[in-house]
């Protein structure tokens, strides 16, 4: 085998001498089989056994018996793992082997006293956040069984692109593997964004017809059904498109005249009805305004102001990670206000404020970790957000424009 080279990498939290493990596993993708690969990497890294290498064994077992082994051993795990999965991944004849560098996790063997550490901290790795992330990559890349799709809502997360960088990505990932990533959620994006025009070409067709009475003859015959693209019924996404699309034409020109707190606040309650439970809610979102306008020193609003303002709304409506049972209060605002108010009030902090986006889908990303192991039943109304979500991000991206299509 030829000599192995070690080239510095853009470790984050691996140690520089446990590096070395990391640009080790990246060349054998190069000079040896998948499966020799995965083979050593079990042997190596999971069951503490030799490795043809004597400088990395070394490295290894002075991780094992170091203090705070376990934190510094968990991160070269990961980013090993990580390492085959960007590389695998490159050639679609080795992608298979990701399935099985999973499965040789899921198979690992109960450990007890007698144990070595390393033995211990692999089977002790599968209950870590880092892990936890890595196997929900499986949910992007191996396509949705139909027994799985009506099962729990993790098996779902390939649809919903804005949360793959909080979900999917840890402190220590590495360029490669976010670079893999970002892909996905590109190519994905764009996929749903593509299914969406084409469902709105049709839906426009498919009115034309019906108003020119050609629905049973003619055109309406050569007309071919386009399945909706979203989760949503057709009532609900037609909704959706046509209220944000008003939304965000009428946003520029109500915006310029935002520049004091009393406009702000009328502005974001303006889209909640008078039904009992949405004017108890109006009231009370006030207050809560108001309170949080209360601390600002000035009565007129900069980008600074939008950012902290914003924030705190999207602390007390969505979730705050410091004290997660609130996130009931969006559970009770979806309840009072429904779901396309509930995302037409946060879009309108968006656009105020597009600083506010990766905040507000890093907490929807932790709702959804919240939930992932829920049958999609039970959060039938996180679901509805989420896809509600997934088709205002395609409208306000103007990437494409379905703002002529019928509904």
């Amino acid at each position: 085998m030829p000599k192995l080279q070690f080239i510095p990498s853009d470790s984050l939290h691996v140690r520089p001498d446990a590096e070395i493990v990391v640009e080790y596993f990246h060349q054998l993708t190069t000079l040896q089989s998948s499966w020799q690969v995965l083979n050593t990497f079990r042997m190596v890294l999971i069951e503490d056994g030799d490795c043809p290498n004597k400088d990395i064994r070394k490295v290894i077992d002075s991780l094992a018996y170091s203090l705070g082994g376990e934190k510094e051993f968990f991160s070269l795990l990961n980013r090993c793992t990580q390492t085959l999965i960007s590389q695998w991944y490159e050639k679609a004849e080795s992608r298979a082997m990701i399935v099985q560098l999973f499965a040789v996790f899921e198979q690992l063997p109960s450990t007890n006293k007698f144990s070595k550490n390393q033995q211990k901290w692999a089977k002790k790795f599968l209950s870590t956040p880092m892990y936890l992330k890595l196997k929900r990559l499986t949910h992007i890349i191996e396509p949705v069984s139909p027994e799985e799709d009506k099962q729990c809502l993790g098996h779902q997360l390939s649809r919903y692109p804005f949360l793959y960088k909080y979900c999917l990505l840890s402190d220590d990932s590495s360029r490669d593997y976010r670079y893999m990533i970002g892909n996905f959620k590109t190519k994905n994006r764009q996929r749903f964004e593509i299914k969406l025009v084409k469902y709105g070409i049709y839906c426009t067709r498919l009115l034309q017809i019906i108003h020119a009475g050609q629905l049973t003859t003619g055109a309406g015959r050569l007309l071919h059904p386009v399945e909706n693209p979203t989760l949503l019924d057709e009532r609900e996404t037609n909704l959706i498109i046509k209220e944000f699309t008003n939304l965000f034409k009428s946003h520029a020109k109500i915006t310029a005249c935002l520049i004091d707190k009393n406009s702000l606040i009328e502005y974001l309650i303006s889209n909640m009805g008078k039904a009992p439970e949405q004017s108890i809610f109006k009231q009370y979102f006030r207050g809560q305004l108001q309170e949080i306008l209360s601390h600002e020193p000035s009565q007129t609003l900069t980008e600074t102001s939008y950012l902290r303002i914003g924030r705190q709304l999207l602390n007390n409506l969505v979730f705050d990670n410091s004290q997660p049972a609130k996130h009931l209060q969006l559970v009770n605002l979806t309840a009072n206000l429904g779901i396309t108010e509930t995302v037409s009030l946060l879009m309108k902090l968006i656009l105020l404020c597009p600083k506010l986006k990766p905040y507000l889908d890093k907490q929807l990303a932790l709702l959804f970790e919240y939930y992932e192991g829920y049958p999609k039943e039970q959060v039938d109304w996180f679901v509805k957000l989420l896809e509600t979500f997934l088709i205002v991000y395609t409208l306000c991206a103007k990437t494409v424009d379905i703002s002529s299509t019928q509904f």
